[in-house]
């Protein structure tokens, strides 16, 4: 009987599961099929009982509930900004709006995907239904290019068609989010391309790669033309890697994307050689290079020449910005700007073609920071997963460029709000193992916990980017490189992760783990990045990235935390801090271990299994003001005793 109720629980996920995919896909082949929108609404109705029905009893779980709250937080306050700027703007505006719709129906995904992730038990959790999402976008999106070349030819030909839209290939309005389909689609012929095939496979997949290169060039999107060039130089580089470094374990991943970079190189060298031959036309470059009949070029329709991201918007928005006041400046003046960019352009509405312009514009410098950020993130993420896993980097850095050239905001293109907002589940899954365990006394402090420390180190890296750039060039020029130090620490749950610091030792090999035996090693500089913590700055990253809090146990080297035992080991349920209460308790802990005979020894004995009973007693009386006193204190550089405060 039990085995019988088990079995129909899994049923239900995979049901969940199947209408998942079904819909995210509409959600995306909506923007390049018309028509499509109207299965994609009924579609979400029906997922949204699914889901209700069958994963009741765990979605409205405390823990649950705040276990996403703080995975996705960085995107909640992405939304708030965005909703001040609304709030702020002086009339209603349709663009803003529907990207607020989109960034509602992200979070209606995120929240289903968070849950089949947790309760659907599968062990490869996002991944799983990953790669059957993207098989939908790599079919689909041959057949687009497809029904769009034929489309196409048919224009050239004179020929009508009851298709309403622009010049090229485009079978929609939004030619620009049409060509970033055809990228998707080429990015999942990579993983393809890694299987060894015979010639007949290999024509097969150059085949298919050349219909997509050709569906993006003849959307006459400009800023997909550079796109392609820019991945091109993607793809040289890992080939270049191979080549000159050897690397085996790169090996896979270069012969993984051999047959794209022939294709890229052998359109690249036609184009340059059309370029060439042409001097007098090129402003209708891309009609010239195959001599289509001009006639057919309707330039109401299409400007080719005209860059999407000209440079003179940015200036405007620049210039917009100037004018703004001081409150204007820190906290945005809404989206007002549109109507002023469509009087500038005589477009009606228009904006920056970038989301950190746009964004300093609706939400001031504060909103910018959160957008430039995120794209860092972004693109830091498409880098880590390359080799892992290729195909998800590889649609992730496709948007994410994409929308640096385009958006409005990051909300405005749904397929990188998607892939982007899934990378910090990814990241959360490798940390957290998908355990919903509180780190502190209640679930809810653990999310007021994370979501402080993620908003402050945020902050603090775009503000002392400044500072980290001096310590990288006087590190570099006193010491050489690496500037940064990495070490392997034992982080939350007993899990190792890599921690980062400014180098601040020469490079002498060494057999011990104890500061006080490392003084003579310590230069100059050295000694003062480390009175000031400046050293530490590097941490801001792990904290960032959820390997560590800014309060919590130092993060210790393995043999330590690790080898805890019974009630001691609750303080793995810590994340380590970049300062804590025993920290503050033996701030001088090198000068302490300096005058004992034998330093390790009283480490291991004295000061270690001290150290554990104060961050057992911080754990029983944590609270955010406490932190915020320890912050401070570790600012002022003042040492502290536990028991003023625990």
């Amino acid at each position: 009987m039990q085995n019988k109720i088990s079995r129909i629980s899994i049923d239900k996920t995979k049901l969940v599961n199947r209408l998942f995919q079904i819909s995210v896909a509409l959600w995306f082949l909506r923007m390049v099929l018309p028509g499509i929108k109207y299965l994609f609404l009924p579609s979400v109705g029906i997922l949204l009982i699914a889901t209700l029905f069958s994963l009741k009893e765990n979605l409205f779980r405390k823990e649950y509930i705040f276990e996403f709250l703080k995975t996705f937080n960085p995107l909640i306050f992405m939304g708030l900004f965005f909703c001040i700027g609304i709030f702020l703007s002086d009339q209603f505006y349709d663009k803003p709006f529907r990207d607020l719709l989109e960034y509602a129906v992200n979070f209606f995904f995120l929240f289903i995907f968070f849950a089949l992730t947790y309760y659907s038990k599968n062990n490869e959790g996002f991944f799983w239904v990953f790669r059957r999402m993207s098989r939908v976008i790599w079919v689909t999106s041959i057949i687009v290019a497809t029904i769009g070349l034929s489309k196409f030819t048919l224009q050239l030909l004179h020929i009508h068609i009851p298709i309403e839209t622009p010049w090229g290939t485009s079978i929609n309005d939004d030619k620009n989010f049409y060509a970033l389909y055809s990228f998707l689609g080429l990015t999942g012929l990579f993983p393809r391309a890694q299987k060894k095939g015979g010639i007949a496979d290999n024509v097969v997949l150059l085949g298919l790669a050349s219909l997509l290169i050709l569906n993006i060039v003849f959307s006459f999107s400009t800023r997909s033309v550079i796109l392609l060039l820019l991945l091109l130089i993607v793809l040289i580089i890992v080939q270049l890697r191979e080549i000159f470094h050897h690397n085996k374990s790169n090996t896979s991943l270069a012969s993984n994307l051999r047959i794209p970079t022939i294709v890229f190189v052998i359109f690249a060298g036609f184009a340059i050689y059309q370029w060439n031959s042409h001097p007098e036309q090129k402003e209708n470059w891309l009609v010239n290079y195959f001599g289509f009949d001009q006639s057919a070029l309707n330039d109401d329709k299409i400007k080719i020449n005209e860059l999407a991201y000209q440079l003179k918007k940015w200036d405007f928005a620049l210039q917009l910005f100037e004018d703004y006041s001081i409150t204007e400046k820190i906290f945005g003046n809404g989206f007002g700007y549109l109507t002023d960019f469509g009087e500038k352009y005589r477009t009606g509405i228009d904006y920056p073609h970038n989301p950190v312009l746009s964004a300093l514009l609706y939400s001031g410098i504060l909103g910018a920071i959160f957008v430039l950020f995120f794209l860092f993130v972004s693109f830091y993420y498409s880098v880590l997963y390359f080799n892992k896993h290729p195909l998800f980097a590889m649609m992730l850095f496709v948007c994410t460029l994409f929308i640096f050239f385009s958006g409005n905001s990051i909300f405005s293109v749904p397929i990188f709000l998607f892939l982007f907002s899934l990378s910090f589940l990814v990241r959360h899954q490798e940390i957290s193992e998908l355990k919903l365990v509180p780190n502190l006394s209640k679930p809810g402090s653990k999310f007021i916990k994370e979501t402080f420390d993620y908003l402050l180190a945020t902050i603090a890296i775009v503000v002392l980017s400044p500072v980290l750039v001096i310590i990288v060039l006087f590190v570099s020029f006193t010491m050489g490189w690496p500037v940064v130090f990495t070490q392997v620490r034992i982080g939350q749950n007993g899990k190792s992760f890599k921690l980062h610091k400014f180098r601040s030792m020469k490079k002498v090999k060494s057999n011990t783990t104890v500061a006080a035996q490392e003084q003579n090693r310590i230069t100059r500089f050295g000694k003062f990045m480390r009175k000031y913590k400046f050293d530490e700055l590097p941490e801001l990253w792990n904290i960032i990235r959820g390997d560590m809090s800014f309060v919590g146990p130092r993060p210790d080297v393995p043999g330590y935390a690790d080898v805890l035992e019974g009630s001691d080991r609750i303080i793995l349920q810590l994340k380590p801090g970049l300062t804590g209460a025993a920290s503050l308790k033996y701030m001088h802990e090198e000068y302490l271990l300096a005058k004992q005979g034998n330093p390790k020894e009283y480490n291991d004995k004295v000061i270690f299994p001290d150290k554990v009973l104060v961050n057992k007693k911080y754990m029983q009386k944590w609270s955010l003001l406490l932190d915020l006193k320890i912050i401070a204190l570790t600012a002022n550089g003042k040492s502290m005793h536990e028991d003023k405060f625990l």
